[in-house]
């Protein structure tokens, strides 16, 4: 048997299955997601990754070891993307003071990534998280990496029943790319607004009018 993966694998793998569903799942049993996820994740990993999504509220534990998936209102993904904003803008601007330099490598790695998945919305966000991920681990902001990973996992949940169409992956990308640009020169405000411009498409394609 191969390598036994991890619990971070197993919610990667859970929200995948949820995201990637031909019609919306609104429930499901821990004896089905370990039929699904295989031999490859342990029991202990499966039970792992269901806390970390309980505590993030993307599951609501029910009778008899099922779990509810809880989709976010467009009042409440509204919400959870105004404090993801907050979060990032404290990286950007933290970032914008630093000398970054060569540590953006990882992040401009993942906007190539990016670029050549806008057909696949379910990856493409999977992906925006990761960018993210890596520019807050540029600057040690590992709690501001958490926050804004678990937001981002609320946010992807959200978007199951809305899926991001290809234009708006373009626009995001261009957004992304214009962030890292003024990360480079220093620029913490023009970043700031780039931030702000990719948070308005964002809470249009969550349904909110």
């Amino acid at each position: 048997m191969g390598q036994v993966l991890s619990h971070h694998d197993a919610i990667e793998r859970i929200l995948d299955l949820i995201l990637r569903s031909q019609t919306p799942i609104e429930q499901i049993s821990f004896r089905e997601l370990c039929g699904a996820l295989g031999p490859k994740f342990s029991i202990q990993a499966v039970r792992g990754a269901l806390a970390l999504l309980q505590r993030d509220g993307i599951l609501l534990p029910a009778p008899n070891d099922v779990y509810v998936i809880n989709y976010l209102t467009c009042t409440e993904a509204r919400e959870v993307l105004m404090l993801r904003t907050e979060t990032q803008k404290l990286v950007v601007e933290r970032l914008a003071a630093k000398e970054p330099g060569e540590r953006l490598c990882h992040a401009k790695e993942v906007l190539g990534l990016l670029s050549r998945c806008l057909h696949d919305g379910v990856e493409f966000l999977k992906l925006e998280s990761r960018f993210w991920s890596e520019l807050a681990g540029i600057g040690g902001f590992l709690t501001a990496g958490h926050v804004i990973a678990s937001r981002s996992d609320q946010l992807r949940v959200s978007r199951a029943t809305r899926p991001l169409e290809r234009d708006e992956a373009e626009v995001i990308c261009k957004i992304l790319t214009r962030i890292v640009e003024k990360i480079e020169q220093h620029d913490a405000s023009a970043a700031a607004e780039a931030l702000d411009a990719l948070t308005a498409l964002l809470r249009t394609g969550s349904g909110e009018p």
